[in-house]
């Protein structure tokens, strides 16, 4: 995010970025799967060319969602929003909350 905002999507600094990040995940994701764990990676927010961010353009507003783990249905048809990860976040974790659910998500 930092460097998207300094560099912008098409700098180098931002790939490489992006493939650190990439690389640590690859290290540690096998291990946490093995323990049990679930993995749901994403953003707070998407970017345009111009270093813009909550707008109303499709990159701005829509942002990558990866899962990992048994409690995930990975259904193609889930299109859970970005404001239901909040809920879903909680019942993965069993806490009581009054948010909503993506229950496509969720097995």
């Amino acid at each position: 995010d930092d460097v998207g905002h300094h560099h912008g999507l098409d700098s180098s600094q931002y790939r490489n970025a992006a493939r650190s990040v990439d690389i640590l995940l690859a290290d540690y994701l096998p291990g946490w799967l093995e323990e049990g764990y679930q993995v749901l990676v994403t953003a707070d927010h998407g970017m345009n060319n111009d270093r813009s961010h909550n707008g109303l353009l499709t990159e701005e507003r829509e942002v990558p969602l990866f899962v990992f783990g048994e409690a995930f249905s990975f259904d193609p048809a889930a299109k859970p929003q970005q404001t239901e990860l909040c809920g879903t976040i909680c019942e993965l974790l069993g806490v009581a909350h009054d948010k909503t659910v993506c229950r496509e998500l969720l097995k």
